[in-house]
Formats: structure tokens, sequence, C-alpha cells
């Protein structure tokens, strides 16, 4: 039982941070305010030349064999978009967790009126 409400846990906190990041672009856009825009732009700044050359060169080189403009910036993208799921999955996590324990240590009338 255990296991299975721990992947639940792990489910739920995903699931919330795919919306969290959906809310985000849904009230923002594509624009500074959207949450993977800053992360984007640390990734640029931060990867390594090695990967910037790689993304640069062979993504595009492959998108634009299949008919995809920019495609390293494209995977640039999903990457920020992936990385800020997972930040704030990893904020909802604890949360969740705490919420289950309290739950636990309520007495039993009470938890059931709830």
């Amino acid at each position: 039982m255990k296991v299975r409400e721990e992947r639940s846990t792990f489910l739920i906190a995903f699931f919330v941070g795919i919306a969290s990041v959906a809310g985000s672009y849904a009230s923002a856009g594509y624009t500074q305010a959207f949450i993977a825009s800053p992360i984007t732009s640390f990734l640029a700044w931060g990867m390594p030349d090695v990967v910037l050359r790689f993304a640069i060169v062979v993504l595009t080189g492959v998108g634009e064999h299949i008919g995809i403009e920019h495609l390293g910036q494209q995977a640039n993208l999903l990457l920020a978009l992936v990385f800020s799921t997972v930040l704030l999955a990893s904020l909802v996590v604890p949360m969740l967790l705490i919420g289950r324990e309290l739950t636990a240590q309520l007495p039993r009338s009470f938890s059931q009126a709830v």
C-alpha cells in the first residue's frame, strides 16, 4: 500500500507541474513572465560550447531536412519546459507528503467529517 501512495504522490506532483507550466504560458504567453523563458536563457548561457555547437549546427541541419526551422532553439525550449515542470513538481511533493502525514494524525472522527 505504501508504494501505491508514493507512486500516486509523484504522479499528482507531475501533473501539478505540467498544469503549472501550462498555466504560466496561458497567462503570460512567451514573454519573460513565462516560467520557462528565464530557464531557456540560463540554459543557452550556461551550456558548454560543444553542446551549443551541436544544437546550432547539427540540430538545425537536421531540422532543415525534416522541415522544422530552428530545431536547436526548440530543443532548448523543450529542455527548459522539462526543467520547470520538474522544479514545480519537486515543490509539490513535500507538501503532499506533509498533508498525508497530518491527515493520518487527525482523530478518526474528525477526518471522516472533513
